[in-house]
């Protein structure tokens, strides 16, 4: 079995859905392909914490986006 290593992805965007959750956008082709509902990604703030991230929305053409709300200390840091 294959073990998962991390990958560092550009972020394209980055929407305010409200005071408390912004939605990151990203690219991976990967990730687009294997995407099934219920499914999440590591997201990684270095020198903060590590935290699962479930994907929002994955797009054939490889865009994948996540909605992080500020629930905590790493969440925090995205702001």
């Amino acid at each position: 079995m294959p073990i998962n290593r991390p990958t560092l992805h550009k972020i394209e965007a980055i929407k305010t859905e409200n005071e408390e959750v912004k939605t990151f956008k990203f690219r991976s082709s990967e990730l687009a392909k294997k995407n099934e509902p219920g499914q999440f990604v590591m997201l990684w703030d270095p020198g903060i914490e590590e935290i699962p991230i479930s994907i929002a929305n994955a797009s054939p053409k490889g865009e994948v986006e996540v909605a992080v709300a500020d629930v905590g200390d790493c969440t925090h840091s995205l702001r």
